[in-house]
């Protein structure tokens, strides 16, 4: 790994060196060219070295202060107000070189500024590591857009699976089974809630988003079928379904919520659970008292994967533990 971030700030700096080379050389010829009408005006070899050392070391020093202010220090989002923040920070620090140069040469009659030469110089060295940040900026967001898709997919894959894995097949038809001799009724709505929990997970798990009243009815379907697995032992709450209108979430969150809860706290007839969703104009808030499992461990993969998908629409997804319960908050997509 260090061997790695060795070579990776090696190969850098070898490319920043590079930049600065072609730059100078860039500017210098064009400079001459125009000032002087020669590529080389130098008197001897000493002109030709005291003029690289004059140019090139301020050319170094307003390199790696352009490029700290643009990747590092400025770290505003909006691009306009990001490039003109940065013009003004560039020029002023061109400012205090040049007179920074003038103060260490003050002995030296001969010694002037070319402003005109160093604006240009200045903006020559901005514009290209602008183009070089936006251009960086644009593959990053490629490759970010490339993966929240194959998250997407991933985090589709998992809740499909754990909705048809033989484990949870297994435990509904022993539950059917159960049932079939005792209550027909109870049979009946079982198959029912079963089936409509099935369609959905069949219609949305290639969708990106879905409306909270679809999720709803796919999360009333499953509560029905944890009920008869934990002998109504477990129940669910819903406060202020009548503020449903056309809000939008992303498939399954509802359910993976709800199967945290039961995966990690214990449900028995000592210990029966209740979950409180609370719906608002903004949000969707689930709430479970905490009775932790004691043969289960928590990787947190779930709610990180919830996390990671509302973050692509720029929504948070908020969730607290205070040791008595836990709630997360599911913010709306629109």
């Amino acid at each position: 790994m260090k061997t790695n971030a060795i070579r990776g700030l090696f190969q850098s700096a070898l490319l920043a060196t590079a930049i600065v080379l072609v730059s100078y050389i860039t500017f210098q010829a064009f400079y001459n060219l125009i000032a002087f009408k020669s590529l080389l005006p130098y008197a001897d070899a000493y002109d030709f070295w005291q003029s690289v050392v004059h140019n090139l070391v301020p050319m170094v020093v307003l390199f790696s202060v352009n490029f700290v202010l643009v990747f590092k220090l400025n770290r505003l989002h909006h691009a306009v107000y990001k490039i003109l923040v940065d013009v003004i920070i560039s020029f002023s620090f061109l400012t205090l070189v040049n007179l920074a140069f003038l103060l260490y040469m003050r002995n030296t009659p001969s010694a002037h500024i070319d402003w005109a030469g160093t604006t240009f110089c200045n903006t020559f060295i901005l514009m290209g590591i602008e183009m070089s940040f936006y251009i960086s900026h644009y593959r990053k967001s490629l490759q970010q857009a490339e993966e929240y898709k194959r998250r997407i997919l991933m985090y589709q894959y998992n809740a499909l699976k754990a909705q048809v894995n033989p484990h949870f097949l297994f435990n509904s038809l022993n539950i059917l089974y159960s049932l079939i001799g005792i209550d027909q009724t109870k049979s009946r709505q079982f198959v029912m809630s079963l089936s409509e929990m099935y369609r959905y997970i069949m219609t949305q798990q290639d969708h990106e988003r879905t409306l909270l009243r679809d999720e709803l009815r796919f999360l009333h379907s499953y509560v029905e079928v944890l009920e008869m697995r934990y002998y109504n032992q477990f129940r669910v709450r819903i406060l202020g379904e009548e503020l449903v209108k056309e809000q939008e979430i992303i498939p399954f969150t509802m359910q993976l919520l709800i199967e945290n809860v039961t995966k990690h706290n214990v449900i028995s007839q000592r210990h029966p659970l209740e979950v409180t969703i609370r719906i608002t104009d903004t949000t969707v808030t689930v709430v479970n008292p905490i009775r932790p499992r004691s043969s289960t461990s928590s990787t947190g993969i779930g709610l990180r994967y919830i996390t990671d998908l509302y973050k692509q629409y720029g929504k948070d997804f908020a969730y607290h533990d205070d040791g008595e319960s836990f709630e997360a908050t599911v913010p709306f997509l629109q």
